[in-house]
């Protein structure tokens, strides 16, 4: 039995199961995206908000 690389198994893939695989990706990769950046722009606030806060002088 012959091994065949992942890139041929992809060209032979008709196209009613690449499109919604390629769609599903593309969905998971903005969404993961997206939580990280919005994760980190909250953490920011955060961090800045309780420098903000504090009434003790360090």
């Amino acid at each position: 039995m012959k091994a065949s690389s992942p890139l041929k198994f992809l060209t032979n893939l008709s196209f009613r199961v690449k499109l919604p695989v390629m769609i599903c990706l593309l969905v998971c990769i903005v969404l993961a995206a997206t939580g990280t950046l919005s994760y980190r722009i909250a953490a920011e606030i955060t961090i800045w908000s309780s420098f903000s806060q504090r009434t003790i002088p360090l």
